[in-house]
């Protein structure tokens, strides 16, 4: 058991801290939040992960290669629904969904940025392009989105600021390198699943028949034991 695993990204649900770097995100104890055990609890994800937010009925996971929402009551009953394949910015905001209208909810929404402009994800796992076929952006490759939520007089507005930001490495694949996540011996049992992974994602995103006994999913979680594979959702 440790404190927070560094990394480029928090967000909240369920009473659960993550944290987030490259294709990995890591929870906290549901109930001692300061809490991390990353060789026993570990979510890992096909593509890099550029974006996260918990809001009441699942999270949000922005990547390189498509958006997901995940639900679930724990790491282990998540489930999860890929929302189309486009690549986003880092950064996200979370807001009232009232504050959009046209959203029809008061729940807490989320915000994200990809190439056609920005994008809302509810707390039903329902995603929203707001400027869609009107407004485009462009590449996002490596950028940061900073976004707000203005209100002036009668006019609101969701604004938002493209940066360039640095290739991120994923540093989690090599402990004995000078970003070491944990020590050696514990991330040993890990490690040893790592090629297994990627072999299968690749299997998974060639829609090749999968060996019997495998585990594939676009995203999988780590019980300390075993990878299993999270479901996509019709």
């Amino acid at each position: 058991m440790r404190g927070p695993v560094p990394g480029s990204g928090l967000f909240a649900f369920n009473r659960t801290l993550f944290t987030f770097r490259g294709k990995w995100a890591f929870p906290s104890s549901e109930y001692s939040q300061h809490v991390f055990d990353p060789t026993h609890a570990a979510l890992y994800v096909a593509a890099p992960i550029r974006a996260a937010a918990g809001v009441s009925g699942g999270f949000w996971l922005a990547t390189e290669r498509g958006l997901f929402f995940l639900r679930g009551d724990s790491l282990q009953t998540l489930t999860v629904t890929r929302k189309d394949h486009e690549y986003y910015a880092r950064g996200a905001l979370i807001l009232p969904g009232g504050k959009i209208p046209s959203l029809g909810t008061q729940d807490l929404v989320a915000l994200f940025v990809n190439q056609n402009g920005p994008v809302v994800g509810t707390s039903d796992g329902q995603m929203v392009q707001l400027t869609d076929g009107r407004y485009r952006v462009g590449s996002v490759v490596e950028k940061r989105a900073s976004l707000a939520y203005v209100e002036r007089d009668d006019l609101r507005q969701i604004m938002f600021a493209l940066s360039d930001t640095t290739p991120e490495v994923d540093e989690f694949t090599d402990p004995s390198g000078s970003y070491s996540l944990v020590a050696e011996d514990e991330w040993t049992p890990i490690l040893g699943r790592i090629l297994e992974l990627e072999s299968d994602v690749t299997v998974l995103e060639g829609n090749q028949v999968v060996p019997p006994g495998d585990t594939v999913g676009d995203v999988l979680i780590w019980d300390g034991t075993v990878w299993t594979a999270v479901t996509p959702a019709p």
